[in-house]
C-alpha cells in the first residue's frame, strides 16, 4: 500500500477545531446534567433524612405515651388496695360510731392506708429508671419497687 504524505491544509484545522468544539460542548452538557442529577439526589436524600427524623420523633413520642400508660397502670394498681381499705374503714366508722375502741382501730387502719398511699406517691416521685413488671392480660406496668 502506498502512503501519501499529503500536506495539512487550513481547512483540516477548521474540521479538527469543530470536532474539538463539539466534544467540549458535549462534555459541558454531560457535566451540567451530572450536577443536576447530583442536586436532585442530595434533595431526595435530605427529604428522606427529614422523614427518618419525623419517624424517630413519632417513635419517641409513642414510647413516652407507653411509659405514661404503664405509669398510670402502676399507680392505679398500687393505690387501689389502700384506697379500698381507707374507704371501707371510713364506712365502718360511720356504722359503728358509738364504739370508741373500734373507732380507734378504724382510725389506725385509715392512717396506715393513707401512709401506704403517700409511700406509693413518693416512689413515683423518686423513680429514676424504666423497669416494668407483668400485670393483667400480659400487659406491663412500671415497677415502683425498684432500687
Amino acid at each position: 500500500m502506498k502512503q501519501t504524505n499529503k500536506p495539512i491544509m487550513a481547512q483540516d484545522y477548521l474540521i479538527m477545531g469543530e470536532c474539538l468544539m463539539v466534544c467540549l460542548i458535549q462534555y459541558a452538557i454531560e457535566r451540567k446534567n451530572s450536577e443536576i442529577r447530583l442536586q436532585k439526589t442530595v434533595a431526595d436524600l435530605e427529604a428522606e433524612h427529614q422523614k427518618i427524623i419525623r419517624q424517630q420523633q413519632d417513635l419517641i413520642e409513642e414510647e413516652r405515651l407507653n411509659v405514661l400508660l404503664q405509669t398510670a397502670g402502676s399507680m392505679a394498681h398500687e393505690l387501689n388496695q389502700p384506697l379500698m381499705v381507707l374507704l371501707g374503714n371510713l364506712e365502718l366508722m360511720e356504722i359503728d360510731a358509738e364504739n370508741r375502741e373500734n373507732q380507734l382501730k378504724y382510725i389506725e387502719r385509715v392512717r396506715a392506708s393513707g401512709q401506704r398511699m403517700a409511700d406509693t406517691v413518693l416512689k413515683l416521685q423518686t423513680i429514676r429508671h424504666y423497669k416494668t413488671k407483668r400485670y393483667l392480660n400480659d400487659s406491663r406496668i412500671i415497677d415502683l419497687d425498684q432500687d
